[in-house]
């Protein structure tokens, strides 16, 4: 990037996945993560914006962001696997175990935080509730120790695309903190919970939420409304299948391949 700036090409796409400028501000993020943002803002990504011809962004926050941007372009996330069956629902209607997990990396730890009382309480409720989440060390505490607690080691890239392939979840759990830096994160969390056959669980205040009402659970900004929302569904967990069904319907056409070979194609000015 030092060489990039230096002497510019003959031109410039910089794709922007995170608002970067928010996390300057933005406490609900890790402190080293928030850092390394600060940094790379004002070492790089500033005069990479001033410098671009043209910005693809990955959200509609950060479409709005850059409109005034001489060639700014929204790109939806794609992940070459496909969205999971719904066999691994048949085991609820015997009594089976259900089974939530937290996808989320270290910059969604507030997220994770936030689910620690939401956790305890359906863990304390139902006794058919598992609850997984990833981290290189012990996060929740005493939960940590409880037996229906699973935690995952973070793996590298190509690793996690396969382990992902083979893994199935009913219920994926991702609260975000009402920031600018959270409204402008891209969708790729609704077609990762995809792939592993989930219901995603989202907050109501994510402006991805407003379009997932008919095949997902939406909650309030309290450990309160996430508990209630859960408990509606654990209480009854066959009504989990039919929205499984609907996202699959629903999120399977946004992960098309072909609209993102159009796109770049288009970007880069080349005939397919």
């Amino acid at each position: 990037m030092d060489r990039l700036l230096a002497t510019p090409p003959g031109r410039l796409i910089y794709l922007v996945d995170d608002d970067i400028e928010a996390a300057l501000g933005d406490t609900s993020l890790p402190d080293d993560y928030r850092d390394r943002l600060i940094r790379f803002h004002g070492d790089y990504h500033a005069d990479l914006v001033a410098r671009a011809d043209t910005l693809v962004v990955t959200s509609d926050a950060l479409l709005r962001k850059f409109s005034g941007h001489r060639d700014v372009r929204i790109v939806h996330p794609h992940w070459h696997l496909d969205a999971a069956d719904d066999r691994h629902f048949d085991a609820l209607a015997d009594g089976g175990d259900v089974h939530a997990m937290h996808l989320g990396t270290a910059s969604h730890q507030a997220g994770l935080e936030f689910l620690v009382p939401v956790i305890e309480a359906l863990l304390e409720r139902f006794g058919r509730f598992h609850f997984t989440y990833v981290g290189h060390a012990p996060r929740l505490g005493a939960l940590d120790s409880h037996p229906r607690v699973h935690r995952r080691r973070p793996q590298a890239w190509s690793r996690y695309r396969r382990t992902l392939r083979r893994q199935r979840v009913h219920l994926g759990l991702y609260p975000l903190p009402d920031t600018p830096f959270n409204r402008a994160r891209s969708p790729s969390k609704v077609l990762e919970h995809a792939i592993v056959g989930a219901v995603g669980v989202y907050s109501r205040a994510w402006p991805t939420a407003a379009n997932l009402a008919e095949c997902a659970i939406l909650a309030g900004p309290k450990e309160a409304d996430w508990i209630a929302a859960l408990s509606a569904y654990l209480e009854e967990p066959q009504r989990l299948r039919p929205l499984a069904q609907a996202a699959r319907r629903v999120i399977g056409g946004l992960n098309d391949a072909k609209a993102q070979r159009r796109f770049w194609a288009d970007v880069f000015g080349i005939r397919l």
